[in-house]
């Protein structure tokens, strides 16, 4: 018996090992990304060979009654992320998740599910192109967090307000306001108290914004109180395209006015963050003036210029709106 509890406690310790050894590894590589340096990479890789973690975890089944498969999803989280370019790692880390998922805990499923959303947010932003549809994965990997519920932790049962968000902006991506429009009427329960009326109404400001209904998307966001919105910047630049697409310019210029104060007074906005947004409320404030008869405003340039920033945003939004003023004026000069 004694000896039974000796190996079982080395097995264990084997086991938080590899665990605590993969999340460790997994930071460093994830810091390694952000900051494009290559030499912790080199030492993650260096770290593996000489513990190899393939050898730990058939020692570990060989020595072990109990069927442990979270060791092999945690190695299968590395190899998908060391191995980035080959997406053959990522289904095996996906498929090894959804198939003992039910074997792990509350903490686990939200620590690996988060991180399949990750990789998929990383394949978008280094722009790399995948023999999948990226977005819908993100999709069917929203709903399975969503509906399993492992978006709760051991120190909260709430849907985070940014997991919530995502999911809302990837239905738009996707073209599926159906699914948007259940997920809000079904979920925005499960935020925290203090945040579902506010949240809500923002939500179904960005639904029927999207709908083109933009008379019941200004009711829904004149709900909100500013003071007590976790996303201001959300709410503000969803206000001044619903005032723009109602043809109320005076009231565009106004919300742009104040939109730029609080950019400026508001230290908690890095840097970047604010050029990002004062373009976007630049721009805007072109196309009010041209509405409103202004002749400084020559949109053939405006639209070059645009094309050519990355740093605007809303990007698409402002072009499709120049391109309607481009067409319009065509029409008009043909009269």
């Amino acid at each position: 018996m004694n000896q039974k509890k000796m190996t079982d406690g080395i097995i264990f310790i084997l086991i938080f090992f590899i665990i605590e050894s993969i999340k460790h590894n997994d930071n460093l590589l994830k810091y390694t990304r952000s900051y494009n340096i290559t030499r912790y990479k080199e030492f993650i890789t260096d770290f593996i060979k000489i513990f190899n973690f393939e050898e730990m975890i058939k020692f570990v089944n060989k020595n072990s009654s109990l069927k442990i498969h979270i060791i092999e999803i945690y190695y299968s989280l590395l190899k998908a992320f060391i191995n980035f370019e080959d997406e053959k790692f990522y289904f095996e880390y996906k498929n090894n998740l959804k198939e003992y998922s039910g074997s792990l805990g509350l903490n686990d499923n939200n620590f690996l599910f988060s991180r399949l959303l990750d990789y998929c947010v990383l394949k978008i932003n280094s722009s790399q192109k995948t023999s999948f549809d990226i977005q819908m994965e993100i999709f069917e990997l929203n709903n399975i967090y969503i509906e399993k519920e492992y978006y709760k932790t051991g120190t909260s049962k709430y849907i985070p307000f940014d997991l919530y968000r995502n999911v809302l902006l990837n239905c738009i991506t996707v073209n599926n306001l159906d699914y948007m429009e259940t997920f809000i009427m079904k979920y925005s329960k499960f935020l925290h108290p203090s945040q579902i009326f506010s949240i809500e109404s923002y939500s179904l400001a960005l639904f029927h914004f999207q709908k083109s209904d933009f008379e019941k998307a200004l009711q829904c966001i004149n709900k909100i109180k500013f003071d007590q919105f976790v996303y201001k910047l959300d709410m503000k630049n969803l206000q001044l395209k619903i005032h723009y697409e109602l043809g109320e310019f005076d009231a565009t210029l106004y919300v742009i006015d104040s939109y730029k104060h609080f950019l400026k007074n508001n230290k908690l906005i890095s840097e970047s963050r604010r050029i990002f947004h004062n373009n976007f409320l630049s721009n805007v404030q072109k196309l009010s003036l041209y509405n409103t008869g202004s002749s400084n405003v020559n949109l053939e340039y405006l639209y070059d210029m645009v094309s050519s920033s990355d740093d605007i945003f809303d990007k698409n939004w402002i072009l499709m709106k120049i391109s309607d003023l481009m067409n319009r004026k065509s029409v008009k000069g043909l009269r």
